[in-house]
Formats: C-alpha cells, structure tokens, sequence
C-alpha cells in the first residue's frame, strides 16, 4: 500500500482480522512506514511514523484484538523499550528489507544486546520480517520468521540445495540454489542448472531429493514438488537451529567482532 501511495482502513483491517480469526495464529499491528518511495526517511519522519504506528497498536488493543507490535529498523530505541514496557512477549523487528548487510548486521546485534539476557538467551519474542538469511537466523535467537524469497526461487524454477558438511548435510550454512525446470533460459549454463551440474553436485542433489521425496522429473515440471524440496529446506533450517542463544560475547556495541 505505502509503494502505492494507497492507504489501509484500519478499522476495515480490525474487521478483516475478526473475520478470519479461524484461520489465523498471528497478525501484525498496521504500522506507519515513513517517507516516500525512492527516499531515505528523515529523523523526524520515522519517529512520526513510529508515534502513529504505536497509536494504531493502541487502538487495535481497544477493539479487543491482540496485534503483533513491529520495531523498525532505524526507530529510536525508546520505541522497542516502550513496547516492552507495555508488556509486549511477543515483538516483531521490521523494516530490514534493502538494508545493507553491514548496517542491518550492525542494527540487530544492537537489538539483540537489549533483549537477551547474560546467558544470550531473549527476554520478548521476536519475529523476523524478512528474514530468511540463513546467517542471520542463526546469528539471532529468533521465535519466528518470514519471507517471500523462497516462494519467488520456486516460482523460477529453483530448489535450494543446502550445504555438505563431514558428509551429511548442514542447514546453518548458505544453501545453493539450483535451476531444475526444463524452461529456464539458464539450462544449457555451466553450473547454474540441474543439466549442467558436475557429477558430484549431481549426485548431491539426488541424495537431497530422496530426503524430500521428489524425483527429478517431478522437479523439473512440478511447481508444487519444486516447493515441497524449498519447504523441507526450511523445516530442517528450524529444528537445526532450536532455541540457540545470542552469542553476546561476539559483538561489541558499536561494533562489529
């Protein structure tokens, strides 16, 4: 809506969430963005947007209905602490997408350092806008994440492959992403689709494609297999993680280590 220039009804927004409320776990407060498209949103901007986006969770609470509030990127601290102070178990981190990595890393140990305890473990709940960097889920001691990245890779034609480590495969590195689909312009490209993988990749992905029960020929033309494989991907991605703490004594405020 913000890229638009269209605005969201919130109390369309309150009833749509009412409506549905059978098919739902969680819904995110309707949150301000500040500035305009194409810009970098002033000081001024986002401390505004961040009052109005505070002032809409406010008003969701007095329709009796229980928002996920979101702290975004480049928001004074004050506004993460004031979510706190309110009672909020349950916080959403915001605004991340088309961050630089070097700031976004900078920002969320930051985060990180005010909502973990000594040990590195949290104290609120947090979710993860847009966060599938598999680093960074692993960096942060996450409740949950989202993001659309995975659905686009399929949709292009691709499965994630993931890491081999000691011979087994490893979920905490960065995967590779291959082409399978026999429509991709990258298909006759050395090493960038499933045809033109080396023998030892290729035997790789086979192994991987037994694990979530999709042969080649399903990938190849099936959307749905083609999700399946990017869907386990993930899953494993979760129980390999667990509730791992932040490593508190890896950062330094201000600074990267």
């Amino acid at each position: 809506a913000w890229s638009r220039g269209t605005k969201i009804d919130l109390d369309h927004y309150c009833e749509f969430i009412r409506a549905s409320a059978d098919v739902q776990e969680v819904y995110a407060c309707l949150d301000v963005i500040p500035g305009q498209l194409g810009r970098e949103a002033t000081v001024h901007e986002r401390n505004e947007a961040a009052e109005q986006t505070w002032a809409n969770f406010l008003y969701m609470e007095s329709q009796h209905l229980r928002p996920l509030p979101v702290y975004h990127f480049g928001e004074d601290r004050r506004f993460l602490q004031r979510k706190i102070d309110h009672g909020c178990q349950y916080i959403g981190i915001g605004g991340l997408v088309g961050v630089p990595s070097r700031a976004r890393l900078q920002w969320l140990d930051e985060v990180f350092l005010d909502i973990t305890d000594a040990g590195g473990n949290p104290t609120v709940k947090t979710h993860g806008f847009g966060m599938t960097s598999v680093p960074l889920i692993f960096r942060y001691p996450w409740h949950s994440v989202d993001s659309t990245t995975w659905i686009k890779i399929t949709a292009n034609g691709a499965v994630y492959l993931p890491a081999v480590r000691d011979g087994e495969f490893c979920f905490d590195e960065i995967p590779m992403t291959v082409v399978v689909s026999s429509r991709s312009d990258k298909r006759m490209i050395d090493g960038r689709h499933t045809n033109s993988l080396g023998p030892s990749l290729a035997r790789v992905l086979d192994k991987w494609r037994e694990i979530f029960g999709g042969t080649r020929a399903m990938c190849v033309e099936s959307y749905f297999h083609r999700a399946t494989c990017n869907v386990t991907f993930f899953k494993n991605v979760s129980a390999s993680k667990a509730e791992r703490p932040f490593n508190r004594a890896s950062v330094r405020r201000g600074k990267l280590v």
